[in-house]
């Protein structure tokens, strides 16, 4: 579908060259969350393990019942309803594996009680081979670079988070989808510049110091290589390793956001409409975005003179920022209930433009099972 040699979308736009394709942007953000991961064995350790945390206890009610006495040993029962352990989380939904994160930071010590007496049990009431995974993710629960993880995926899912959520919007348009995706990838970057890594190490190097872990040598090169002193390796700085890995880990979050929504860039002339920008548009016209628009496939649909005449009339508008919603659905509203039509052609066509490009949704989506649901159960 999406191939832009000989795909779909390919093949429509050699027929109708204004033809957008525009993925699901909810589905999108799923997509470069899990493409960010998969080529970090780090990333994919953790997130196998969390996987493997979550389906431990979905497997045993038991041992759900002994997470609620951890619960209660360490004083984490909510009013009027049971903590539970978190659910298994899908490989694509990432919304879930954002709960699973959250949700281990929050009762990561009720979790460690719980493992703790799974695997120190000495009487039968657990199986050998319960108590020795117990054991294993007790001791994941103990390591440095799983918590620096943890806590890292907490501050990342925390953007994506919102992202999430604000690109499944029923009346989700083209510029509030540009601008939450422009926002979240300059927030990502923010973690980067800004002393997240510092904050982060230091704090679990107060509570859990890194074990340092020595590399046994090869005798057996030693004749062909002059290799260093055993626990050479081991002695480089850790801080320094893990902050690589750290920077690795936003720089392929960021790259793999920038590659899933790098068609919107070509439509970055919608910025023209978000109200938000009107205030600094009235004190310098945004010529770059207007010349995008003219270079764009919608270009020869528009008299540029004229657009750049009816949208300095909007931006002058002194309390138009203020009355107008950051919605170009509002701002269309508006113009068509003043009958602005004839005075403004060229604003008004580059609304109806930036609302009939395509966003699919995921309410779009279910509407359409719904809609096959439905043509299954009714009757001929």
């Amino acid at each position: 579908m999406s191939g832009r040699i000989s795909g779909v979308q390919a093949r429509i736009r050699q027929v109708i060259p204004t033809a957008t394709y525009v993925h699901c942007m909810a589905h999108g953000l799923n997509l470069a969350l899990q493409d960010a991961t998969k080529d970090i064995t780090s990333c994919v350790i953790f997130f196998s393990t969390l996987s493997g945390l979550n389906a431990y206890f979905s497997a045993s009610y038991k041992r759900v019942e002994e997470f609620h006495r951890s619960c209660k040993a360490n004083e984490t029962v909510l009013t009027g309803r049971k903590r539970k352990p978190q659910n298994s989380s899908s490989s694509t939904r990432w919304a879930y594996k954002s709960r699973s994160v959250h949700g281990l930071l929050r009762d990561l010590e009720t979790y460690r009680t719980c493992f703790d007496a799974i695997s120190t049990n000495s009487d039968q009431s657990w199986t050998p081979d319960c108590r020795v995974t117990a054991s294993g993710f007790l001791g994941k629960l103990e390591d440095f670079e799983f918590l620096f993880l943890l806590h890292l995926y907490g501050k990342i899912f925390d953007i994506t988070d919102v992202m999430y959520k604000k690109l499944q919007a029923v009346n989700l348009d083209l510029g509030w989808a540009a601008t939450t995706v422009t926002g979240g990838v300059t927030q990502m970057k923010s973690l980067k510049e800004g002393g997240l890594f510092d904050e982060i190490y230091d704090d679990l190097v107060d509570v859990q110091p890194p074990i340092r872990r020595f590399r046994q040598r090869n005798r057996r090169l030693d004749d062909y290589l002059h290799s260093a002193p055993a626990g050479d390796d081991a002695s480089l700085d850790h801080r320094g390793k893990m902050r690589k890995l750290f920077e690795e880990i936003i720089d392929q979050t960021v790259s793999c956001l920038d590659n899933r929504f790098g068609d919107i860039a070509e439509l970055k002339f919608c910025r023209l409409l978000i109200s938000e920008n009107f205030e600094s548009f009235k004190k310098e016209f945004p010529q770059p975005k207007s010349e995008e628009l003219k270079k764009s496939a919608y270009g020869n649909l528009f008299d540029i003179p004229i657009l750049k005449r009816d949208l300095k009339t909007l931006y002058d508008d002194a309390n138009g920022a203020k009355q107008l919603s950051s919605k170009v659905s509002d701002l269309a509203a508006d113009l068509y209930s003043l009958d602005l039509q004839d005075q403004l052609p060229e604003l008004c066509k580059l609304v109806k433009l930036t609302l009939t490009v395509p966003l699919t949704a995921c309410s779009a989506e279910r509407s359409f099972s719904a809609l096959k649901n439905y043509s299954a159960s009714k009757p001929d």
